[in-house]
This record gives C-alpha cells, sequence and structure tokens, in this order.
C-alpha cells in the first residue's frame, strides 16, 4: 500500500452561511479544521493540525487521481481530471473540483488559498479497473494567473463524509498523466 497525505481546510473566518462544507459538517466556530472530511478540530493550533495529518498519513485510497490537463487564460480556466479505480468503491461518492488563488489581495491582508469556484460531479464508476473523466470550465475575472490553482478530491457523501483521495496544482505546473499515482492524497501545495 503506497503512502498518502491527507486533505485538509481550514475554516478561519466566519460564517460560512451557504458553504457546502459549513452546512455538511454543521460547523458553528472558528477556526475550525477537517481533515480527509472525517477529522473534524474545533480551535486548535498548528501542532493539533499536523497531528491530525500525520494520523491519516499512512490510510491507502482506492482510487487514483490524475491531471489529465489544466489551463488558464484571463477569461477561464479549464481543468480535465481522471479517477481510476485501485479497488470496488461503493455508491455515494462525488468529485470536487475546486479553483483557487493563493496570496489574493483582501484590503490590507493577504488571503491563502481562498475558494474561487466550485465544480462537482457524481462518480458512477464502482468496480475496481474503471475509469472515469471529468471537465470542468471556471470563468477567471481579475484574478492572478501566477498564483490560480485547482484541488480535486473525491468524497464520499452519502455515509462517512471520508475524503478518498485528492491531488493540488496550479495552473502553472505541467500536467502531466503518470503511469500511476499509486495511493497518494495531498494537500494545497
Amino acid at each position: 500500500m503506497g503512502k498518502a497525505v491527507p486533505v485538509g481546510w481550514l475554516y478561519s473566518v466566519s460564517p460560512h452561511f451557504g458553504d457546502r462544507f459549513w452546512t455538511l459538517y454543521n460547523l458553528t466556530y472558528v477556526p475550525t479544521h477537517v481533515t480527509d472530511g472525517i477529522d473534524v478540530i474545533v480551535g486548535g493550533s498548528y501542532a493539533v493540525y499536523l497531528n491530525a495529518f500525520n494520523k491519516r498519513e499512512n490510510v491507502p485510497s482506492p482510487l487514483t487521481l490524475a491531471f489529465v490537463s489544466k489551463s488558464a487564460t484571463t477569461s477561464q480556466a479549464y481543468v480535465k481530471v481522471k479517477v481510476a479505480l485501485d479497488e470496488a468503491v461503493g455508491g455515494g461518492k462525488k468529485v470536487f473540483v475546486v479553483m483557487w488563488e493563493d496570496r489574493a489581495q483582501g484590503g490590507s491582508y493577504t488571503w491563502r488559498y481562498t475558494e474561487r469556484d466550485t465544480g462537482s460531479h457524481d462518480l458512477t464508476v464502482t468496480s475496481k479497473g474503471q475509469e472515469q473523466v471529468f471537465e470542468n470550465t471556471f470563468p477567471v475575472t481579475g484574478y492572478n494567473l501566477d498564483n490560480l490553482g485547482v484541488s480535486v478530491f473525491v468524497q464520499d457523501v452519502s455515509g462517512t463524509k471520508e475524503i478518498l483521495n485528492g491531488d493540488a496544482a496550479t495552473f502553472s505546473e505541467a500536467a502531466v498523466e503518470p503511469k500511476s499515482l499509486g495511493r497518494v492524497k495531498a494537500i494545497f501545495k
């Protein structure tokens, strides 16, 4: 089994009313950190979040994600992702594609990894060896292309809320489809 790097996100501003994750986890306090969709930490510190990541580091994934292609211009961003099943998975899984901007300026503050747009798709393949490809096009309006990136993850939305695998890259990084990613999870780079 391959080594995994967990997926995590931090709510540091409040409230995220109407936000899918705020509602999914019934969040009421910030900061709240969520690792792999199942380890919810209210409050905490970097050391506490790192411990949560370390606990999930060697959890295997039943699927592989690969960026097939991605590009960004001053008007739109395009992402094509392939999900390949290394093991059978049940239904109720969704693929989320999140376009983000790092170092976004908000008044006198610089925000890290600001979500700019999100797309979601149902994962309809369930048997070992099956693959499915997903495409998203996002509008790009006034974003810094050098700091624009994309994250993709597969989450069990009908049961455990666990994120089964994820990956992230900036649009300036080459999108090379590897022969196999193994069972690797990734966080924002």
